[in-house]
């Protein structure tokens, strides 16, 4: 998805964990010599100053995108370097990653929970009931925490109401 925001002159942002940094986007655009911009940020601060910066100056935003599209390989450079590598006249120096499985599963399992919440809750309030139809597997699944939401809304308009 970074590559393809790139590609359509759209700014790319993200935010990983130092433990993480096997989620870095920036290899994903740049060459090894031409990481002209910030992508993957490690303060959360920092990633959040960026992000406003993003949304409130226009100008800033379209000047990021330009530069990531810029930044890409063409077509011919990709096919170029990949026939290289094929016919051993280029190598690939690979660094060895040490990537802590345990935390990042705990990262993409909060991650993922909180998504998959939020999605289940926009599914049902957009096909009520029949979302059980559609997404049956996602739903079944997360009938308790739906249940737990509605029932949560629904006493707390009840609470407004018997103010009144």
């Amino acid at each position: 998805m970074a590559q393809y925001a790139a590609y359509n002159a759209k700014p790319v942002v993200a935010y990983s964990k130092d433990s993480c940094v096997a989620n870095d986007i920036d290899d994903l655009i740049f060459s090894k010599s031409s990481h002209i911009v910030k992508l993957t940020y490690r303060d959360l601060e920092d990633y959040y100053m960026e992000i406003c910066r993003l949304v409130k100056n226009k100008a800033y935003r379209i000047s990021q995108g330009k530069l990531l599209k810029n930044a890409l390989n063409t077509k011919e450079e990709f096919d170029s370097s990949l026939s290289d590598y094929l016919n051993g006249k280029k190598y690939l120096a690979f660094n060895i990653l040490e990537v802590d499985i345990e935390n990042s599963f705990d990262w993409y399992m909060e991650v993922n929970k909180t998504t998959l919440a939020d999605l289940v809750v926009e599914l049902f309030l957009r096909y009520n009931i029949f979302a059980y139809i559609y997404f049956p597997v996602i739903l079944l699944k997360y009938t308790p925490s739906l249940v737990a939401f509605f029932c949560l809304h629904f006493f707390k308009k009840m609470k407004s109401f018997l103010k009144l």
